[in-house]
């Protein structure tokens, strides 16, 4: 697609605005691959502002890639705990681990590399290698590809998959000869900023006149996105299990968003079918722990990808403290420093409150 002629001064008026407006992030003060290839793993679905907190206390406990080499899994997913999405943790692992080993602890500059490490996509390889070594290598992300899409007034969905070539080769056209760094952020910014998905400020776009959107006021059709699937909801028992100063907890080790991560003993149940006085038997068909519920604790309930949670906690009584289900009894001070996801975080500090 032959774009450049129709955007010429497009790129120039782009990074002046962008030089001169953007926000001071801390990842924004270096070139450093190791700390912009973190800020961009922290970004995925979660706010630049809750990020800026997890990036500097991230960077302070391990500065250099090399420190993250030698972490433990278990430290990694405590720094991680609350921005989700966990396997983005494991992977940050991974790479660490793999640069140390295969690059000697130097982030390679090759685009063709990047891409080949754990949980680095096409996006974030670009972000990485023209950000941090000022490579020509184009980036889309929801932000640049609703900004094209209301540039050209293009019907392609921006969320599907079979979309992202045509952007990229739109992203590709458009892509000035220096300064690929405050261009490639600059996008980023404009549509975090001003071209925003609902009521962008078209009047203080720095390239309004090159958007045909604008120009037909066809602004509020465009980007053309596909319906996100409809929210599941779904339903979890958890018990709590104690002997004298201690807590019984589990690892999960089913594949899913909370792999690895630490919980009480639970299970997922329909919502129709589980009554107080059936909870026991319930706890045995799926926890194979016979014994009573002693009182109902707190329900909670939590968003989560495309589910939405609500957890029933109760105080339970085994009649034997001898559990068979693999897990281990921890004292309440060192369960709240495992690993965990916000709910299970949210209902260990809510019985913890309750001891002291």
């Amino acid at each position: 697609m032959k774009t450049n002629f129709f955007l010429n001064g497009f790129s120039s008026k782009l990074i002046s605005w962008f030089d001169k407006n953007k926000r001071d992030l801390p990842w924004r003060a270096t070139t450093d691959p190791y700390k912009i290839w973190i800020s961009e793993i922290m970004l995925q679905q979660t706010r630049v502002e809750a990020v800026i907190e997890y990036f500097n206390r991230w960077v302070k406990k391990w500065p250099t890639i090399n420190d993250l080499a030698l972490a433990s899994e278990n430290d990694v997913m405590n720094a991680w705990q609350g921005l989700g999405y966990y396997s983005r943790a494991r992977n940050i692992l991974k790479t660490a681990q793999l640069v140390q080993t295969n690059f000697g602890g130097k982030f390679p500059d090759d685009i063709k590399e990047i891409i080949t490490f754990p949980g680095i996509g096409r996006y974030t390889a670009g972000a990485i290698a023209s950000i941090a070594f000022g490579k020509r290598e184009a980036i889309v992300d929801g932000n640049v590809a609703r900004v094209y899409a209301r540039i050209f007034e293009r019907s392609e969905i921006i969320n599907e998959a079979k979309s992202q070539d045509f952007y990229y080769q739109v992203a590709n056209d458009l892509l000035p000869q220096k300064k690929l760094s405050s261009f490639n952020q600059g996008l980023m910014e404009l549509g975090a900023l001003i071209c925003v998905p609902q009521n962008p400020r078209c009047q203080v776009c720095p390239v309004t006149k090159f958007c045909n959107a604008n120009l037909n006021n066809t602004t509020d059709l465009y980007p053309i996105r596909k319906k996100s699937p409809k929210t599941e909801m779904i339903q979890r028992l958890v018990i709590l299990l104690e002997k004298k100063d201690q807590v019984f907890m589990v690892q999960r080790t089913t594949k899913g968003v909370f792999h690895g991560m630490w919980e009480l003993p639970g299970f997922s149940y329909a919502k129709d079918k589980l009554k107080p006085a059936d909870i026991p038997s319930h706890v045995y068909e799926n926890l194979h722990i016979k014994g009573k519920i002693t009182r109902k604790l707190k329900e909670f309930s939590h968003t989560f990808t495309k589910y939405k949670e609500t957890v029933l906690v109760y105080s339970f009584t085994p009649e034997n403290l001898n559990i068979q289900l693999a897990g281990q009894w921890v004292t309440f001070e060192k369960a709240k420093k495992l690993p965990m996801g916000s709910v299970q975080k949210k209902i260990i500090n809510y019985v913890f409150s309750l001891k002291v």
